[in-house]
């Protein structure tokens, strides 16, 4: 990997990141987005990864597409893939576009209008659920609950237990992909993780059960699309795992820092009470204020690459700081204040350009149907702590709970 020979630069290891992302990460993004110097991360192998936290800088490297690869095997020209060498977003070229053209081909508008159908008829069951309790954590009964039903929904999957497990092996997984704190690799740290050996014996026997009994629904429908591209079983099952961990993970992220938010911001609350219509914009303002994921998935260089500042060499890796970029003052105005309302919110919560979010538009409507229908209950309940338990994770931004107690009086 190529280090830039720079007079001037700022570097951190990867135990100083841990240390200042885990918590608050925004103290130390603003120094960043006001650093004159290129910042870098250096990590256990004294390698240098160049930190990009402007927005504009991060919107540029998310919009290219021959220059840079997402492949973290780029320099390594391994012949033998794992699982997460094969997801969607590790892939560059021919075969990310074949097999992002098959996913998004599923998540058709008239499959989202069943999808909010959906929603719509598991709401009130779950808010008559929730308001039972006097004291409750919203993280296990809202935040992962809508998506975990959502996905049992697209995988044709009713089982709670299974949907359950499915998170259970999510939740193992989730500290491994966070490398400031694990300080390695995802694909070398999960080979022989006991919950992916777990999600991958479940999802080759998920694929095995619907070619026998295909019907409308997701894995169907990647098993069909995949023989008749004559894509090989071995990526076929890692998009399978992949699907069963990206259609939900961070979703259940930004439910649960949308429900600190408009806690945490009684009068955003109000506001979406009484007017909502602005689902839409608090929904794109809870993804731009607590991005769920703080980083984007691997970059690399493969050709000399200009920003305003500097120039970046061939061959080397970047780190796209996107909760950063979500809080850069030159694009957003006031951009650490929570607002519903705001209406020029061009954030980068979902990514940009060919390796955008895939489920973006299933988030969006996730989030644009339960926020206000949970906007009366909110009002209803109170904070059990005032300050957030954040997870001890750089990666994905969610509390470990969030515990409410009903108002008295």
């Amino acid at each position: 990997m190529a280090n830039l020979k720079l007079e001037n630069e700022i570097t951190f290891s990867f135990n100083e990141l841990a240390i200042e992302l885990a918590k608050d990460p925004y103290p130390f993004y603003e120094k960043l987005l006001h650093a004159e110097e290129p910042v870098f991360a250096i990590d256990e192998m004294n390698h240098k990864i160049l930190l990009l936290s402007r927005y504009d800088d991060v919107l540029k490297f998310l919009s290219l597409t021959n220059d840079i690869s997402c492949d973290p095997n780029y320099l390594q020209n391994k012949t033998q893939r794992n699982y997460w060498d094969l997801f969607l977003l590790n892939t560059d070229g021919e075969e990310h576009i074949l097999m992002r053209k098959i996913l998004s081909k599923f998540f058709s508008p008239d499959r989202l209008n069943s999808i909010r159908f959906f929603i719509n008829d598991y709401l009130p069951n779950l808010i008559s659920a929730i308001d039972d309790h006097n004291e409750i954590d919203l993280i296990g009964h809202v935040a992962e609950a809508l998506p975990l039903a959502v996905v049992g929904h697209i995988i044709g999957i009713s089982n709670t237990v299974q949907l359950k497990e499915i998170r259970k092996w999510t939740l193992e997984l989730n500290p491994l992909m966070d490398s400031f704190i694990s300080k390695s690799a995802f694909s070398s740290s999960a080979l022989n993780n006991n919950a992916m050996t777990l999600l991958a014996t479940y999802s080759a026997n998920l694929i095995k059960d619907k070619r026998k009994h295909p019907s409308d629904d997701l894995i169907s429908y990647i098993i069909s699309e995949c023989t008749s591209t004559n894509i090989c079983e071995e990526k076929m099952l890692a998009n399978v795992i992949f699907m069963l961990i990206a259609s939900h993970d961070t979703t259940v992220n930004m439910i649960g820092n949308g429900l600190f938010l408009l806690l945490k911001h009684p009068e955003q609350l109000i506001r979406l009470a009484e007017t909502p219509q602005l689902s839409n914009y608090a929904t794109d303002e809870i993804l731009r204020f607590e991005s769920p994921t703080q980083r984007a998935s691997y970059r690399i260089t493969k050709n000399i690459t200009q920003i305003k500042n500097f120039e970046i060499q061939k061959n080397t890796q970047v780190i796209l700081l996107l909760g950063a970029a979500n809080r850069d003052p030159r694009v957003f105005e006031n951009p650490n204040s929570f607002d519903i309302t705001r209406q020029k919110n061009p954030h980068l919560a979902f990514g940009h350009g060919v390796h955008n979010c895939l489920g973006k538009a299933l988030a969006r409507l996730e989030g644009n149907l339960l926020f206000p229908a949970l906007s009366e209950y909110l009002s209803r309940v109170k904070l059990k702590n005032r300050e957030a338990l954040w997870r001890k994770n750089t990666l994905f931004r969610i509390q470990e709970n969030l515990i409410v107690d009903k108002k008295t009086g």
